[in-house]
């Protein structure tokens, strides 16, 4: 795509050098990784790990609760992220088909979904059990 009235020194291809800047670009090559756990991480897991109730008490069951939510929410993302990374590997013209592409995109867009219809259903039990008469 050339424009009328070229300027000597300046590009007026900004598609061409938009298309050069990122396959000279090593950044967009690298694969996504999820950051492993540092030595405050570990520590602050040790710290929680001492003041957890019992699992068998009131206390212990909404633990495991909050571990089973947090659990399938970092899923979501993941899959959103590999979604991400996908399709900029095959913008840049990487070794990704179109079908590996719209399969991760759907499998991010349906565990989104999912993920939001628990949400409103443990809201309505909430809003169920806060109404209910003693």
């Amino acid at each position: 795509m050339q424009f009328i009235g070229n300027i000597e020194g300046y590009n007026y291809n900004p598609i061409a050098g938009y298309n050069a800047f990122l396959q000279g670009n090593a950044t967009f090559n690298q694969k996504v990784e999820m950051p492993s756990d540092t030595d405050f991480e570990n520590a602050l897991n040790i710290a929680k790990a001492k003041t957890e109730p019992a699992p068998d008490t009131a206390g212990g069951f909404m633990k495991q609760i909050e571990n089973a939510v947090s659990s399938s929410l970092n899923a979501v993302n993941n899959k959103r992220l590999l979604a991400d990374a996908a399709q900029e590997e095959f913008a840049m013209g990487g070794d990704v088909s179109v079908h590996d592409l719209m399969i991760a995109q759907e499998k991010a867009s349906l565990s989104m979904q999912m993920a939001l219809q628990t949400r409103n259903k443990i809201i309505a039990a909430y809003n169920d059990i806060k109404n209910m008469a003693l």
